[in-house]
């Protein structure tokens, strides 16, 4: 059961990122803790691709409110086709 539980930081790190698109299974989140544990700079990789990914969301959406069609315009388009 330890191997299955010891990753590498190549691992984890996949897990960080598949976490911040989607859901780990069970034992990938105790995985990722358990490898957070001993790898302090995994765990701080998390922390900043956490930070990394909400602020790229936030960017998203302001540039997406900015940058959306009225309602008018879209109707256009939609009676148009």
């Amino acid at each position: 059961m330890s191997k299955k539980i010891k990753i590498s930081c190549c691992k984890a790190s996949e897990l960080v990122e598949k976490k911040n698109i989607s859901s780990l299974s069970l034992v990938e989140k105790l995985q990722l803790k358990v490898h957070e544990i001993i790898c302090k700079g995994c765990l701080a990789y998390e922390k900043q691709s956490r930070i990394l990914e909400e602020g790229a969301k936030k960017v998203f959406n302001e540039y997406r409110k900015k940058h959306s069609l009225s309602k008018e315009v879209k109707d256009k388009i939609l009676s148009d086709l």
